[in-house]
């Protein structure tokens, strides 16, 4: 479903990722691991168009092309790209937050035309998240900050994704909400959705993916399966604590 062929992502002169090749296969739930400045945030952006990938030649004679069920998307635009079906759930949430969690979540099915599959969708992301069926009214700001990650998860549905590209879901979450949210991106797997999950809490990204890639300044130094990953060496000492 998604290539990524030896992609560079530069921040003007400084090198946020290297030659980056990894895949994902329809229905897999992959995650992407590092430390800070792994190049990982950098790897999803670039998917998503929000940064360009190096247009040029890299330093090793290399090209770097994204490729979307075949399709070249390395150049298009962010909305383009969303609209194929491939939408990120950014770090920090970043909802509406002067909208209400119902405008929030009609922002997310801006693309779509399809009235009666717009309000099925919406049926479906309250199902999966019911503490947002009594907040329809709220302002974004009036919701916790768990409740704000699953408005931005349903927002994310909103748009019927093929692949969504969580970034850092985890992020400042109490280990009860972390866990109830990760049985959560594991039932959106599960129906069906293709899953990449950048995460600093490698433990969770580890336990929770089938296949994982492993970052170190902006390059790929080692990637498996996750139960292999789990009991790699090298990744329990730098990233598990053992």
């Amino acid at each position: 479903m998604l290539e990524l062929k030896n992609i560079g992502v530069y921040y003007k002169k400084h090198i946020a990722v290297r030659n980056l090749s990894l895949s994902v296969n329809k229905g897999d739930f992959v995650t992407i691991l590092g430390s800070n400045g792994a190049g990982k945030t950098s790897t999803l952006n670039a998917i998503s168009g929000i940064i360009k990938v190096k247009k040029k030649k890299t330093d090793e004679g290399l090209k770097g092309e994204i490729y979307f069920k075949g399709k070249k998307i390395s150049g298009l635009t962010a909305a383009k790209i969303a609209s194929l079906g491939i939408i990120q759930i950014p770090e920090g949430r970043k909802i509406f937050p002067l909208l209400t969690v119902r405008e929030n979540l009609q922002v997310g099915a801006y693309l779509r035309k399809d009235g009666q599959g717009v309000q099925d969708s919406l049926e479906k992301a309250l199902a999966l998240f019911p503490d947002l069926k009594d907040k329809l009214d709220a302002k974004g700001r009036e919701l916790s900050g768990g409740q704000q990650q699953m408005l931005a998860i349903a927002r994310g549905l909103m748009a019927q994704p093929e692949l969504l590209l969580f970034d850092e879901p985890s992020l400042g979450l109490s280990p009860l909400l972390r866990q109830q949210l990760a049985e959560k991106i594991k039932e959106i797997n599960r129906e069906g959705t293709t899953v990449v999950l950048v995460e600093q809490n490698a433990r969770l990204g580890l336990m929770l993916a089938s296949y994982g890639y492993v970052l170190e300044n902006g390059e790929l130094i080692l990637q498996g399966k996750t139960s292999d990953l789990l009991n790699n060496e090298e990744v329990r000492k730098a990233y598990l604590g053992v």
